[in-house]
């Protein structure tokens, strides 16, 4: 996405006039730590970050309201890179790995 819209030669060019690290080296060497299990783990982008702030926000750690599941699913399938699916509301065990798995993944991106 970062090398379809540009934004990634941006960065680049901006890293390499001022000096200054991105920070996404880094961030990705964390997250394959956090997740040696899969295969690869990409970072969030700003608006997957922001629908997570407002999802943890108002979760109760109980019941993943239906209007959460298609964003939610959709955004570990990106993170994860696996095949998009909604896990079903019957399978808490599910739900709850995938919710652990974002919870990391978007401390990460908050630099906790």
């Amino acid at each position: 996405m970062t090398k379809a819209t540009g934004i990634k030669k941006v960065v680049e060019k901006f890293s390499e006039a001022t000096g200054l690290d991105c920070g996404c080296d880094a961030r990705k060497e964390k997250l394959n730590k956090l997740f040696p299990y899969k295969s690869r783990v990409l970072c969030l982008e700003q608006s997957e970050h922001e629908q997570l702030e407002r999802f943890f926000k108002g979760f109760d750690g109980r019941e993943i309201k239906e209007e959460w599941q298609e964003p939610l699913s959709r955004i570990h399938a990106r993170v994860f890179e696996h095949k998009y699916y909604i896990p079903c509301s019957c399978s808490p065990k599910e739900w709850n790995r995938v919710i652990q798995d974002l919870k990391k993944v978007y401390k990460e991106y908050e630099g906790a």
